[in-house]
């Protein structure tokens, strides 16, 4: 498993990807996801997952563009209240990427 850090400086905004054999995930995007894609392709693996650690107010997010662009689900917390299509998270929920679970 790779974890690559894209760091936007304009805005001082962190996003990352864990990055498998054959799948990933973009945790946090920002709202160019080309970065994204590239470096799926660039690996040889799809982008399977879109996670929000929490919703930002501070910038425009990319995860609708990234689920259309690539089919895979947004998981949010379920406390966020979120009215967008998504899949709601709530303590002690395990994301499965590869051999990784995130808790």
């Amino acid at each position: 498993m790779i974890i690559k850090h894209f760091y936007l400086d304009k805005i001082a905004h962190s996003s990352y990807m864990l990055i498998g054999n054959k799948i990933s995930a973009v945790v946090d995007p920002q709202r160019d996801v080309t970065i994204y894609i590239e470096e799926a392709k660039r690996r040889g693996a799809t982008i399977s997952h879109i996670i929000h650690t929490h919703l930002h107010a501070d910038f425009v997010s990319g995860h609708m563009d990234l689920a259309e662009l690539t089919g895979a689900p947004v998981y949010v917390p379920k406390a966020a209240g979120c009215t967008f299509e998504h899949e709601a998270v709530v303590e002690n929920d395990i994301i499965e990427i590869e051999d990784m679970q995130l808790f």
